[in-house]
């Protein structure tokens, strides 16, 4: 079950070079086959949210079920107390006595973005030693100590689709690569596509479309098979509904209205935006200023100035401000 690719985060190299890393300290190295429970937790999902047209980010599904959760208790069935890992990001005591995930101070690979879902009890028992320090600073400290990694290229693909997560979900979803309607807002058939699954929220580049207006995806139509493309000055959004997941929403963060930075997808600026509460278990978000690619599925996390994570979860659908009444 583990990738190919050499920019995948779990393939063979990698595998070879943390038993290399463990040689040099004098740490056992243990490979434990879980595949059955990946595929259950992970890979299920992501294919069935593609193929529904969702924009999924399976490193939060992951982060919470296997890194953080599995992983996680197979280190204190081994009686170990925490789990330490490579992330960028820190966890940092709350006031309130429990724990708070903060952004890591190398903007550049903060990955508190994907590490969003985890709950209380799995931030107690996280360790992440390079929250602190910026990429560089650590493949100098890995070369001081020699380490054979201290050289490897960065992880970028996912770790489960070699050939792309398009090419991955049509193998095991057919219907998502039968061709369809490229269309406008109001229905007028503009091109033909060759799957959804070609396509994501947010892509301006082979759309085939011969016309003089520049065209961008802002709707994917698995049920109709439709591909819906807006002209670019008009399909930037500023209002975008999201799901918290992990923790319960404290409800005094968002009466009446909370300003914060949102994050949309990963390594992206944030931006600034007012999140209020609507119903139990909805936030509506709005942005400062319009943008564009905001998509069903995918993940949405909400920041304070320090760069502590307030909340975060899949945005529900990015559209003009809700009411309590539709939220419900």
């Amino acid at each position: 079950n583990l990738g190919t690719a050499s920019g995948s985060c779990a393939g063979p190299a990698d595998v070879e070079a943390a038993a290399r890393v463990a040689d040099q300290l004098g740490l056992q190295h243990e490979i434990i086959n879980h595949g059955a429970h990946f595929e259950q937790a992970v890979i299920g999902p992501f294919v069935d949210a593609y193929a529904a047209g969702l924009t999924p980010n399976p490193c939060v599904c992951c982060n919470a079920t296997v890194k953080f959760g599995l992983l996680l208790d197979l280190a204190a069935e081994r009686g170990c107390e925490a789990l330490a890992t490579g992330h960028y990001a820190r966890c940092e005591p709350a006031a309130d006595g429990g724990w708070r995930l903060r952004r890591g101070t190398d903007p550049r690979k903060d990955q508190s973005y994907v590490l969003h879902a985890l709950s209380q009890d799995q931030l107690a028992r996280v360790r992440w030693p390079l929250g602190g320090f910026d990429k560089a600073r650590t493949r100098a400290l890995a070369a001081e100590l020699g380490l054979v990694a201290a050289e490897r290229p960065d992880s970028q693909d996912l770790c489960f689709a070699a050939n792309g997560h398009a090419a991955f979900v049509v193998a095991r979803r057919p219907e998502a690569g039968q061709p369809g309607a490229i269309v406008d807002g109001d229905g007028r058939v503009l091109g033909t596509h060759r799957g959804v699954a070609w396509y994501t929220v947010g892509q301006r580049r082979g759309l085939g479309l011969a016309r003089a207006e520049a065209w961008i995806v802002v709707e994917l139509r698995a049920a109709s098979r439709e591909v819906v493309v807006a002209p670019l000055d008009e399909a930037g959004w500023t209002d975008f509904a999201l799901a918290p997941t992990g923790e319960p929403t404290p409800r005094r963060l968002l009466s009446p209205k909370l300003a914060a930075l949102a994050q949309v997808r990963y390594r992206m600026m944030v931006r600034p935006c007012q999140a209020s509460g609507v119903g139990e278990r909805v936030v509506q978000v709005r942005l400062d200023q319009p943008m564009t690619g905001i998509a069903p599925g995918q993940a949405a996390v909400l920041y304070d100035q320090q760069g502590y994570v307030l909340l975060g979860g899949p945005i529900l659908v990015a559209q003009d401000a809700m009411t309590e009444e539709s939220a419900r």
